[in-house]
């Protein structure tokens, strides 16, 4: 079984867009990318980048064409997977960038050599990942670090520093706009999702899929100086809040040796935003038997819970409702 990864960032634009520059994106690639690299099972990892160059007069990001975020070179990465994998085979695509929503869609903004950047579908995805669900029967897992809702912009709370989302710009080319949304390959129509509030409406197998989204159709996902938020670390900077926290999570079960279920590693994570940036949670759907995340070993049984760090007190994502009382003592790993 091979585990196939394509990781999408996108700091820079293009100069004709300086105000939607992002600074942790390409960050949060590099670091999910080492993260995956240092794990025991043999994994095809396709970093896919735009950052932004530091001579004033140059307009290309420094990577090279072929590792450039670009619709083309994402597009060419999830071709090769379907070509090469086999059935059984994880698929995981991780996307830090902004997201813009459109009519009832919300695109992905990616880097284009031409425009500086380009606006793909999230119902242009879903008919490309639906004949390998369905087809070549992998498992795909998707992150989605970004906005889905387009809502009005607001402060995202401590520590947060930009917002992962921007505004509709007509004059930027839609990729797949004129798409045939009943084409051979499409059983699902090309403005359909993107928009947490649509992703339910994939129609494909729900057993052979999971997606993680930074936040809810209608919040807003951030930037963060992780010094100012998370504590002492050992790279201060600018990271996306949901690509670090999940990051930081794989990491502590890894150190635990506790099997990686995703209701375990989302019940985490909603702890963790509880927390520190409440004002964004952390959504999950599809899949409730296995994403790219997860471990072999027993699932872990309904007793184990999420706790994180709140000043001086640790708090506990369970209540009365799940049979906690006062006294009760939990062991902390």
């Amino acid at each position: 079984m091979t585990r196939w990864a394509i990781l999408v960032g996108v700091n820079y634009c293009g100069r004709q867009h300086p105000e939607y520059e992002l600074q942790g994106s390409v960050t949060d690639v590099e670091a999910i990318a080492e993260f995956l690299a240092n794990e025991e099972n043999p994994r095809s990892t396709i970093k896919l980048t735009s950052t932004k160059p530091v001579n004033a007069s140059e307009s290309q990001p420094p990577e090279e064409l072929q590792h450039q975020a670009t619709i083309k070179n994402f597009l060419e990465q999830i071709e090769h997977i379907k070509k090469h994998g086999k059935e059984g085979d994880d698929v995981y695509i991780h996307y830090s960038r902004h997201g813009t929503k459109i009519e009832n869609d919300v695109a992905l903004n990616f880097f284009h050599p031409k425009t500086g950047k380009q606006y793909y579908l999230g119902g242009c995805l879903a008919i490309k990942l639906k004949p390998l669900v369905e087809k070549k029967r992998f498992l795909v897992t998707i992150v989605f670090n970004c906005c889905f809702s387009g809502a009005t912009k607001r402060h995202g709370g401590p520590g947060a520093t930009g917002l992962r989302h921007s505004e509709y710009d007509p004059l930027v080319d839609i990729f797949g706009a004129g798409l045939d949304p009943h084409g051979e390959e499409d059983e699902v129509a090309v403005a359909s999702v993107r928009n947490a509030e649509a992703i339910p409406q994939w129609e494909i197998d729900p057993d052979r899929h999971t997606i993680f989204c930074a936040c809810t159709a209608s919040e807003t996902a951030n930037e963060i100086k992780l010094e100012n938020i998370m504590g002492p670390v050992v790279t201060p900077g600018l990271r996306g809040a949901f690509s670090y926290v999940l990051l930081e999570a794989l990491k502590q079960l890894h150190i635990a040796g506790t099997a990686t279920h995703d209701h375990v590693l989302h019940r985490h994570l909603c702890a963790v935003f509880h927390a520190k940036t409440p004002a964004q949670r952390p959504t999950r759907y599809r899949s409730k038997k296995s994403s790219f995340f997860a471990t072999v070993g027993p699932s872990p049984d309904n007793k184990i819970a999420s706790v994180s760090r709140d000043g001086d007190q640790l708090v506990l994502m369970k209540g009365s409702a799940h049979g906690v009382l006062g006294g009760d003592e939990y062991d902390i790993f």
